[in-house]
């Protein structure tokens, strides 16, 4: 599991897209469905991997500043376009204020550690706008999916 998410998550830094770096590359010790597997699992905590590994290069990177050079936190409230999109999930209208219109998609806030040359994602979330998607849109039998436990994280105000 390790080697598969390792090598899903250098992809861009070798300079590879998914394709060739994974579903025709050979050499690897596991296909291309695993990796699908993998990133459209429910049970994966892509929030705290994201973390840990923020955590980690933040601690690599503050040993290599200035202690005169300020951190910041960056908290970012954008909105996420999903406008060409028809059957996602809990797709709502949302205000777009640097467009000045409404768009198809969600809330995202985004917390980001910044030192001023470096931007590192900590933590995100997506939210739904209530009241403003499809009555009837989501039915799910189990309540206790976690699918329906994300969706109620992203509907809390």
């Amino acid at each position: 599991m390790r080697t598969l998410i390792l090598a899903i998550f250098t992809l861009p830094f070798v300079g590879q897209n998914f394709f060739r770096g994974i579903a025709t590359n050979d050499t690897l010790a596991f296909g291309k469905d695993a990796a699908y597997d993998v990133l459209k699992g429910c049970q994966s905590n892509w929030r705290k991997l994201l973390l840990s590994i923020g955590t980690k290069l933040y601690v690599f990177l503050n040993r290599l500043t200035d202690e005169d050079r300020e951190s910041v936190l960056i908290v970012d409230d954008s909105p996420y376009d999903r406008s060409r999109s028809k059957a996602v999930e809990l797709l709502s209208r949302v205000w777009d204020h640097s467009n000045g219109r409404f768009i198809k998609g969600f809330r995202m806030l985004t917390v980001c550690w910044s030192d001023g040359y470096s931007c590192l994602p900590l933590d995100f979330s997506l939210f739904v706008i209530c009241g403003c998607q499809k009555p009837g849109f989501v039915i799910i039998a189990n309540q206790w999916t976690s699918g329906v436990v994300h969706g109620n994280s992203a509907r809390k105000p």
